[in-house]
């Protein structure tokens, strides 16, 4: 007796006609830089998503992370070339002219804004090939906020305050003093210019510590909700020159913040400080806030002052003195942004094209500038990206 079967219905591979994208992640060493943006867990969740993650050899050591984490993690492991050969390449830092030049055509570069720090070269070469390029420090959600900016700002507050606490403890550097003083010793004064996001982070720091905080801004209503953040444990004030002037002469840590108007503090301020007074900005403009003293970036070296007590330093980039934290937030907020893009037809490309947030933080794209202070920094004319998209 022969028995009788039911074919069943068998399944069968479907061939998906989506391209794999691939994230390059280069160092950035030749800059000057020592950052890196991605932790071995970020690329893990990034390749889940079906990315191909490309990370330049070594690069990851700048926060700790040797290239068998990154492989453990799905990335694959290349040559500085390869990385910068990718679909979207992922460079916080400005890009010299020669990486710009290893970029294939079309190509998409995630970036910082820093406007003023990109060569004018680099911007011609992205425009030859077609580039577009994408600050992430601009990029807003669906309410507004620009989660990367904050991201920084955060970190580079709190740190600017660390960093502060670390020079006034060195004997051999400064003074060998608390930044919170003990109990019959009076605290340090910290004097903070602005009252956006990396102000409140300072400031919020600094009072953790102990240390007496004064908050100035042209903007009240910025005060008032700096205030409402920070309660009573800050004294904040409008930028009236004697206030002021009498807040830096007293002040043992002076942080300038992105203000309402922008502040530059005169030579004779400067010359009435306290000696040894440690000075931090993180303004991020293109005029220097502390004009004639020299400015040491922390990105390409650890703090440390000067041999002479009379010499005053400034130092900027404080977020780059704390890499990994600053590596471990900054993957928080790529990983949320890709969940969002990723999902969608063509990816980063349509997303620019639907998403207004991601619009106003695209550089250059279809070989012309579409960022104002990008443009006005390499002396050509800007044109609104939302035309270019318009009439694509």
């Amino acid at each position: 007796m022969t028995s009788q079967h039911t074919p069943l219905e068998q399944p069968a591979p479907a061939l998906s006609s989506r391209r794999v994208i691939t994230l390059g992640l280069p160092s950035t060493a030749d800059t000057g830089a020592k950052t890196f943006m991605l932790t071995p867990e970020a690329v893990a969740m990034l390749v889940d998503r079906g990315l191909e993650v490309r990370v330049e050899r070594g690069a990851g050591t700048s926060i700790h992370y040797d290239d068998n984490r990154y492989a453990a993690a799905g990335a694959r492991i290349t040559e500085h070339d390869t990385t910068l050969g990718s679909d979207i390449v992922l460079h916080p830092s400005p890009m010299t002219p020669r990486d710009a030049s290893r970029l294939h055509r079309g190509a998409i570069v995630l970036t910082l804004s820093n406007p003023y720090r990109h060569s004018t070269a680099t911007i011609e070469t992205y425009l030859k090939l077609n580039i577009i390029s994408v600050a992430l420090d601009l990029v807003s959600d669906r309410a507004g906020h620009r989660t990367f900016a904050d991201v920084i700002s955060r970190v580079d507050g709190r740190a600017a305050v660390t960093i502060a606490a670390s020079l006034l403890a060195d004997p051999q550097g400064t003074k060998g003093i608390l930044l919170g003083g003990v109990p019959g010793v009076i605290p340090c004064e910290v004097t903070i210019l602005g009252s956006g996001m990396s102000a409140i982070a300072a400031a919020q720091a600094a009072i953790g510590m102990g240390a007496i905080v004064h908050l100035f801004d042209d903007d009240t209503y910025g005060l008032c909700q700096a205030q409402s953040i920070l309660g009573a444990g800050v004294i904040t004030s409008a930028m009236h020159p004697r206030v002021l002037g009498s807040a830096l002469r007293t002040a043992d840590v002076i942080i300038a913040t992105p203000t309402a108007v922008p502040t530059l503090i005169d030579s004779s301020a400067i010359d009435a400080m306290k000696t040894g007074a440690i000075i931090l900005d993180l303004s991020d403009t293109r005029s220097k806030v502390f004009g004639h003293i020299r400015y040491h970036d922390l990105a390409t070296s650890p703090p440390k002052q000067s041999d002479s007590p009379q010499q005053r330093t400034c130092y900027t980039n404080p977020g780059s003195h704390v890499r990994r934290t600053m590596a471990m937030a900054m993957s928080n907020a790529f990983v949320a942004m890709t969940r969002d893009i990723l999902t969608a037809s063509d990816g980063i490309n349509n997303a620019i094209h639907l998403n207004p947030g991601m619009q106003d933080a695209v550089l250059t794209m279809m070989g012309r500038v579409t960022n104002a202070d990008l443009a006005r920094h390499c002396g050509c004319h800007a044109i609104n990206v939302r035309l270019l998209i318009q009439f694509s």
